[in-house]
C-alpha cells in the first residue's frame, strides 16, 4: 500500500500543540494551546480536533500522520493516541515518533546532544550520525512545572539551582546544566566535543523570556561551569534553540 501524498505532524505537548505539514521546509508552522484534561494531562482524545485546526485539512481524501508521543509512553497509552487519530477519517496512516527526535530531524540534526525541557519533565538524548548513542532517553525530574511558569516575574534559576524549589524531591535533585553533563559523560571520551558542540534545546519550558532571560546562553556557561570543577575544560559547549515554526 502506498502512502499517502500529505502527510501532517501533531506534536502534542503541555503547554502547546505544534501541528502543520511534514513536508514544509519551514518547519511545523502551527501553534495551538494544549488540549488538556481537568487534571493537566495532554488530552489525546483531542487529536482528531487538532487536525482540523490545520490549513487544508478538511478537503483531502487522506493523509498520513506523524504523532507525537512521550518517550516513555505505554504501549496502551499509544493504541489510544492511536485510535483517537483515526477517528478522523482522513487519516490512512500513522506514525507514531518520540517527541524531542521529531525536532532533531526536522533540522537536520544528526550528532549532538538533544535536551526537551518540558512541563513536568527533562528528557536529554545523545545523538551520532543519525543514532542514539545511549539505549533511551535520560529522564530529568526538573522541569517547567517546578517553576510556577503562570508569574510574570519567575526566574529560570530553579533549573540551575533546584535546592531553593519549594518541592521537596525537586531539590534533592541536580540541576539540568549537570544532568547534560553526567549523560554525556556517559559516552565514549571520543565523542563527548562533537556531542558537546550542538546541544539543541527544545520543548516550551526552554523558552524562557519572562524576566529577559536567555535560558540558552545561561544553559551554555553553567554547563561550562560544570566542566570546569571536573577540569575539563578542553570540552566546548554551544547551545543553540530549535525554532519551532511561526
Amino acid at each position: 500500500m502506498s502512502l499517502p501524498d500529505v502527510v501532517f505532524v501533531v506534536d502534542a505537548g503541555s503547554c502547546q500543540w505544534r501541528l502543520g505539514d511534514a513536508n514544509d521546509e519551514g518547519g511545523v508552522g502551527k501553534l495551538v494551546e494544549a488540549y488538556l484534561t481537568r487534571e493537566g494531562d495532554i488530552d489525546t482524545s483531542k487529536i482528531g480536533e487538532a487536525l482540523h485546526d490545520i490549513e487544508d485539512f478538511d478537503e483531502l481524501d487522506e493523509c498520513g500522520v506523524v504523532l507525537s508521543e512521550p518517550p516513555n509512553v505505554t504501549a496502551v497509552h499509544r493504541m489510544e493516541r492511536a485510535a483517537h487519530a483515526f477517528a478522523a477519517k482522513t487519516v490512512q496512516s500513522l506514525l507514531c515518533f518520540p517527541a524531542p527526535l521529531l525536532s532533531v530531524y526536522n533540522n537536520g540534526m544528526d550528532t549532538g546532544v538533544l535536551v526537551d525541557v518540558g512541563h513536568r519533565s527533562t528528557f536529554i538524548y545523545l545523538m551520532y550520525e543519525g543514532a542514539p548513542v545511549l539505549e533511551g532517553a535520560t529522564l530529568h525530574g526538573l522541569a517547567g512545572q517546578h517553576l510556577g511558569a503562570s508569574s510574570a516575574d519567575t526566574s529560570c534559576d530553579g533549573l540551575f539551582s533546584p535546592g531553593g524549589l519549594e518541592d521537596e524531591a525537586a531539590k534533592q535533585l541536580v540541576g539540568v546544566h549537570e544532568a547534560i553533563v553526567q549523560t554525556v559523560c556517559l559516552a565514549d571520551v571520543s565523542l563527548r566535543q562533537e556531542l558537546l558542540a550542538n546541544i539543541s534545546l527544545v520543548g516550551g519550558a526552554s523558552d524562557w523570556r519572562r524576566t529577559g532571560e536567555d535560558f540558552p546562553a545561561r544553559l551554555e556557561e553553567e554547563i561550562k561551569r560544570s566542566l570546569a570543577a571536573m577540569r575539563a575544560n578542553a570540552l566546548e559547549p554551544s547551545v543553540r534553540p530549535t525554532p519551532t515554526g511561526g
